[in-house]
């Protein structure tokens, strides 16, 4: 994708698979989390095998794709920016969304924890917490008139989030920056 004179790259990325080719690429400033994997259960029934599903997902893959991102940064001796998608039940309870809820709160502590240490190396962190949007995660609510009429009433809008309600940083930066346009490669994950 071109925007703004830059390259924006979806990588799906597994740590387990091949180490990213972050050359391929060209020079990157930015690095954008945007994982998400719920799994409904009954917290006494929740099995370990979906837990670490999600937790690996939501968590611990933006743990070490951060990571990645951050020796990459120190390496080329330049900051960077990072921002995570988290959601709103980072502080709002989801019945039967245990691991997700948890997940997603540990996104938050990690971003608050790391926009602290690396300050000192000119990386900025930040978090975005959107409510219900749009997107595949909420198909079944989508599909289910009653539980999306009870969500939509406690909603001010009264709609779902669109995709892109979410990156609306892109946009205002864009408009607080008309002469200067960035002109280097963004990396953008995404699950």
């Amino acid at each position: 994708m071109r925007d703004f004179n830059a390259t924006w790259v979806a990588w799906r990325t597994d740590r387990n698979s091949s180490p990213i080719p972050w050359r391929n690429f060209g020079k990157i400033d930015i690095l954008v989390n945007n994982a998400g994997l719920e799994r409904r259960a009954d917290f006494w029934e929740a099995t370990e095998e979906d837990y670490d599903a999600v937790l690996n997902v939501n968590l611990k893959g933006v743990f070490f794709i951060t990571q990645a991102f951050v020796k990459n940064r120190i390496q080329a001796k330049a900051g960077g920016k990072i921002i995570n998608i988290s959601s709103v039940h980072e502080e709002l309870p989801f019945p039967h969304f245990t691991s997700y809820c948890a997940s997603k709160g540990g996104v938050k502590m990690l971003t608050r924890n790391l926009s602290l240490e690396l300050a000192p190396l000119g990386i900025t962190i930040n978090n975005i917490a959107p409510g219900a949007i749009e997107t595949p995660i909420n198909t079944k609510l989508l599909n289910d008139p009653a539980k999306l009429k009870a969500l939509l009433e406690n909603i001010p809008l009264k709609r779902l989030g669109k995709p892109e309600d979410v990156p609306r940083w892109r946009y205002s930066w864009r408009r607080r920056n008309r002469t200067t346009r960035p002109e280097r490669p963004f990396l953008w994950t995404v699950d």
